[in-house]
């Protein structure tokens, strides 16, 4: 039967399954040449299958004798290869799909049928019809059952799962997360071939974009990121570097267990590595943006000295995004780390910091973690005075205050805590004071104080829910903080009691069971050093005394 059927088309090649061969064109009946073209068929230069032809070939690939299925896959194969109408004949007919997904199970052990066969689902997902035939006909699970044999199988099988995915997008995630896709692909990572594993990852790219369930699988496969940093500290090939770059701010962005797996994995060196060689600019914020990830949880580990010094560097470059992340990143390592923060200031970080602050301009997501490093670098370790100095020196204090942005510090307020917090540490330093006096910081403070109190008035009187009262109780019991600091010094209590917020003070101190009480308390003893501030703090505790006897 199989001679008959190959005499009237032209004999099919026998040839090694990686060989592609020039197709030869089957013999067309003379009525069927005739036939006028439908116009929605691309036209190639090629003929029409005669449908008896078709039936006779899905017959064949249906046979029991695996030499005649191998036969007739590979002579579907050389016509498939050759596109045009003949292609869209196969993709038009769903048993003839179906008949070449069965045939994946006749292979011998020598994978030569499977070889051709992944070929020619290769071929078939050049189209989007194709595609659509393939997944109708539950393609993809026949071609993840084959996913795990030879590279040269792998290779036209991830490649024909990849265009699924660019094309079906979130259909073709869903069904190969269905029938395990996620756990196939990952089972490849030890596979050595870089260009096939360039397929490989940027499949696994587009499957936790497309689907929640493969996102979530990423995120908590250990050995996925084990396997993934493996690769990324080994090869030299920029395209597989720069798809791994990308799946890592996905994983990374997971859980804090999934961070740690990172950090177990010597995840911060080989990332640190890739920021501070690659020239693939993508690839650097790829690497930046998976350590602004993770660095909330190195705070304690050993050894970031060489990660600091690259991200301070990174500081002059003209990448905003870069210099986002690089800050981002110092803000957490420098977290309650003294050998971190001493490190940056050893280095020259302050200079870097306040040269980033001054050229930011309005961007917010980079003065914001920039000053964080700043209040973080000025207190709790050995050099905390230098650091505080090199502020000054720099000229640094006069645009922190210029950051007070009293109008809109709801809007701003990230920026406006952490400058106060900043304002505060400086402020330890005696030699600070007067330049922080000059600059107007005690007047913009207590500004800002009545702007937040007459804020919090409105809201008790609203009743408004809890959630934004205590925003309004954290934010002044920060302002009071720095105040509280600066009333150390004689001149700045003077000037406190000479802008009138004593009584704000004291109203605090009444307030029971509350963080402003205790602050409020501080404040008033430092102020009571000074006999004037004394006695406007005694009428002023009269007065309040006099009006809580009233409200009963």
């Amino acid at each position: 039967m199989l001679t008959s059927f190959v005499s009237s088309l032209g004999t099919p090649h026998r040839h090694h399954p990686q060989q592609h061969q020039s197709p030869i064109p089957p013999r067309i009946p003379e009525e069927q040449q005739q036939q006028k073209t439908d116009p929605n068929i691309i036209i190639m230069g090629h003929h029409r299958i005669p449908d008896e032809m078709i039936s006779e070939l899905i017959s064949l690939l249906n046979d029991d004798d695996r030499l005649i299925v191998s036969e007739a896959v590979m002579f579907v194969h050389t016509l498939v290869k050759e596109g045009g109408d003949v292609r869209l004949d196969i993709i038009h007919n769903r048993e003839i799909i179906i008949a070449l997904l069965r045939a994946f199970s006749k292979d011998s052990s020598d994978g030569q049928l499977t070889y051709v066969l992944a070929s020619l689902f290769y071929f078939l997902s050049q189209q989007q019809d194709g595609l659509f035939a393939t997944l109708e006909a539950g393609g993809i699970q026949a071609l993840l059952h084959v996913l795990d044999s030879r590279d040269n199988i792998a290779n036209f099988v991830i490649t024909t799962l990849r265009n699924f995915l660019i094309i079906l997008q979130a259909n073709a995630a869903r069904e190969i997360e269905n029938f395990h896709g996620m756990e196939k692909f990952v089972s490849l990572l030890d596979r050595s071939n870089d260009k096939l594993l360039t397929l490989l990852t940027d499949c696994l790219h587009k499957m936790a974009c497309y689907d929640q369930e493969a996102k979530a699988f990423l995120q908590r496969s250990e050995i996925c990121s084990q396997r993934l940093l493996c690769i990324m500290d080994s090869t030299k090939y920029d395209k597989l570097l720069l798809t791994i770059s990308k799946l890592f701010p996905i994983i990374s962005s997971g859980t804090i267990s999934t961070k740690k797996t990172i950090l177990k994995a010597n995840g911060i060196e080989i990332l640190e590595k890739q920021i501070s060689k690659t020239k693939s600019i993508r690839i650097r914020r790829n690497c930046l943006l998976t350590v602004r990830n993770i660095s909330d949880q190195a705070i304690r580990l050993k050894g970031m000295e060489p990660l600091i010094q690259t991200l301070i560097q990174l500081l002059l470059t003209d990448d905003i995004a870069s210099i986002t992340y690089s800050v981002g990143i110092l803000n957490n390592l420098t977290y309650d780390n003294q050998t971190n923060k001493r490190f940056l200031v050893k280095i020259n970080g302050i200079q870097r910091l306040i040269q980033t602050i001054l050229q930011a301009g309005e961007k917010e997501e980079i003065i914001e973690p920039a000053l964080c490093t700043l209040r973080h670098v000025t207190a709790r370790h050995e050099q905390e005075a230098e650091a505080r100095e090199a502020v000054r020196k720099l000229c640094g204090i006069p645009y922190l205050i210029k950051l007070l942005n009293i109008k809109h510090w709801k809007k701003d307020w990230s920026t406006v805590k952490a400058t106060i917090g900043l304002i505060k540490n400086l402020a330890l330093s005696i030699s600070n004071l007067s330049s922080l006096r000059e600059n107007g910081t005690i007047p913009k403070l207590v500004q800002l104080l009545i702007v937040v109190d007459q804020e919090g008035q409105q809201l008790l009187r609203s009743h408004d829910d809890a959630t934004n009262l205590n925003h309004i109780e954290h934010t002044l019991n920060i302002i009071l903080g720095a105040l509280c600091t600066l009333a150390k010094d004689q001149i700045n209590r003077t000037i406190i009691k000479d802008l009138n917020c004593i009584p704000i003070f004291v109203r605090y101190h009444y307030i029971p069971h509350c963080p402003l009480q205790h602050t409020s308390s501080e404040i008033l003893n430092e102020l009571r050093q000074d006999p004037e501030c004394h006695r406007v703090i005694e009428t002023q505790l009269g007065v309040q005394k006099v009006w809580d006897f009233l409200k009963q």
